[in-house]
């Protein structure tokens, strides 16, 4: 595009130049100049519109490179944020899965009191509501760090249909340009 663009701005000095030529020039006769003058003013129009367009078609495709950069860089945080989210949930699911057989476990004691002394069965009896609360506190901070992973899946999906959608605008402008 470059290349299109210098070749363009040469093409008009030399025209602008051959214009001073011209017009330097006494006319010979009336007739003869005209028709050589307005093929030389059409021609420098028609470059100059094409440089107009080669213009609008160079700052439209600057304009989407910088938004594709940019969509990139908040797919690369949307990433970053989900895979911390997913390094979050691992640990928890663990510790949920942990706390519900120290629960099950604590309930089987509960089930056979014959096994212990007094003193234990009281004190099993005391610890499974703690064990229920601890649980439940587990349990509602992993929902909270999955419904935050889907949160970042959700968005991280809609910036990659937003990159997509700046992609496919730069390959209809790179059509649009003509080939030669």
């Amino acid at each position: 595009m470059n290349v299109r663009l210098l070749s363009a701005i040469a093409t008009t000095c030399v025209l602008a130049g051959a214009a001073g030529i011209v017009f330097g020039q006494e006319p010979r006769a009336a007739d003869a100049g005209a028709p050589t003058l307005n093929a030389l003013l059409t021609e420098v129009r028609g470059i100059r519109a094409e440089l107009n367009q080669a213009a609008s078609v160079s700052l439209r495709a600057q304009l989407l490179v910088a938004r594709l950069q940019l969509q990139e860089q908040r797919i690369n945080v949307v990433s970053a944020q989900l895979a911390e989210a997913r390094r979050l949930v691992l640990p928890q699911e663990a510790k949920e899965t942990e706390k519900a057989m120290e629960v099950k476990r604590f309930e089987g004691f509960a089930a056979n009191p014959i096994s212990f002394a007094p003193e234990e069965r009281q004190g099993i009896a005391e610890r499974i509501p703690q064990l229920k609360e601890e649980l439940a506190q587990i349990r509602g901070h992993l929902l909270r760090l999955r419904a935050q992973e889907t949160e970042f899946a959700d968005l991280l999906a809609s910036e990659q249909t937003r990159w997509v959608e700046f992609n496919s605008r730069l390959d209809e402008l790179e059509r649009s340009l003509p080939v030669r």
